[in-house]
């Protein structure tokens, strides 16, 4: 079973669904996922698992679904041209068992209470061979008030997070870190804001017309943070990496 969606209080709120697809953090595991996915190059099915409002793949890419526990979610995108787009959960994934030839699971895994229940549907829908491709926040000691409000279950630890995959039939090929402590920083900031000023609630509808002025600068200040907060996560040591990306293979 997993944790309430924390996100659902964010899907009413217009601007958030405006300005999600480009927030810095998003536009990085975006550009690193991407890149991974054309190396490998499927030629089957490849799904996002948890895809919410702001999947990582392009509506128009062939073969790839999109699913959602969220009701809301997959009604965001079945109206913005995500045709292959449905409701499903992560630890009862709809469909036939080693059907797909890529899995994507960005930012999911760590609101799932029974995540090895989950960590095994990836594996029973992969095909012998097939790619995992998943990110989570790690590192137990950067767990903090912005985890508890978007209903975060736990911050892995490395090894943890290892052992968990292989011993549910995956080999690890790649390892990479995403972001590191400025992002722990600005995300902390962004949701203590967020949750201090009610920016969903209807006394503060009428700040709407004044972010989407600004959503033009919102763009181009984003770019500018993906490209310092990349330059971070490469330099970083591992110890102090906020979010990992791993690449793994079903046996």
């Amino acid at each position: 079973m997993e944790q309430p969606n924390g996100f659902e209080e964010f899907f009413d709120h217009p601007i958030y669904l405006k300005y999600k697809c480009h927030l810095y953090n998003h536009r990085i595991r975006q550009n690193i996922i991407r890149k991974i996915f054309h190396k490998i190059n499927p030629q089957g099915l490849t799904v996002e698992i948890g895809c919410g409002i702001g999947p990582i793949l392009e509506s128009s890419q062939s073969n790839v679904f999109f699913m959602d526990r969220s009701a809301q979610a997959i009604a965001y995108l079945q109206e913005n041209e995500f045709r292959n787009a449905f409701v499903s959960d992560a630890t009862d994934i709809g469909l036939k068992s080693q059907s797909c030839e890529v899995v994507i699971c960005c930012e999911v895994l760590e609101h799932i209470l029974e995540d090895r229940k989950a960590v095994r549907e990836f594996n029973r829908i992969l095909k012998p061979g097939g790619h995992l491709i998943l990110t989570v926040p790690i590192h137990t000691r950067y767990y903090a008030f912005d985890d508890k409000y978007v209903s975060h279950v736990q911050r892995y630890k490395v090894w943890s997070l290892i052992k968990l995959l292989r011993k549910n039939g995956f080999q690890i090929r790649e390892i990479k870190k995403v972001t590191g402590y400025i992002d722990r920083l600005l995300i902390q900031l962004m949701v203590w804001v967020y949750a201090r000023t009610k920016m969903g609630s209807e006394k503060h509808r009428d700040t709407y017309f004044f972010l989407r002025l600004m959503f033009p600068f919102y763009k181009l200040a984003n770019r500018i943070l993906s490209w310092i907060v990349s330059l971070e996560a490469r330099w970083m040591p591992l110890s102090i990496t906020a979010d990992l990306l791993v690449r793994c293979q079903k046996n």
